[in-house]
């Protein structure tokens, strides 16, 4: 068990985003090493930096029990932004506790207010569309 580690450890030092989280959850749940969660937040780091929707959302909950709110707003922002539902529903809930900045807020206003121009925009194009056909 002790070599998928190892493994792992060689892949994410090669850049493979999913290796780094691999060992992030292994770190966070003590499977195959000792649970250590600021070791698992180190690994989710450099995961969540190549993109990665999942390691993004795991950090932003290691900030998160840290109570670095505006940390994990951030990160949980970004893994929002990719689809991620459950990151989602946390950034709502730091809303409606107050816990984060209204920079966070404002970020999802206009996010949400350009998908809103976006999709009527879609709907106007395709009314026009089907009228000319």
């Amino acid at each position: 068990m002790i070599d998928a580690i190892k493994w792992y450890k060689k892949a994410a030092e090669m850049g493979y985003a999913q290796a780094s989280y691999n060992l992030g959850l292994c770190y966070a749940t003590g499977e195959r090493v000792e649970k250590n969660i600021k070791k698992a937040a180190v690994w989710y780091m450099k995961a969540a930096k190549k993109g990665h929707m999942s390691a993004q959302y795991n950090l932003a909950l290691c900030y998160d029990m840290q109570k670095q709110h505006e940390e994990a707003a951030r990160w949980y922002t970004r893994s929002a932004a990719q689809g991620h539902k459950r990151a989602n529903q946390n950034l709502s809930i730091m809303y409606q506790q107050s816990v984060v900045s209204s920079v966070y807020k404002c970020v999802s206003f206009h996010r949400a207010e350009s998908i809103h121009i976006a999709s009527s925009s879609l709907r106007a194009a395709t009314s026009i569309s089907n009228t000319s056909n």
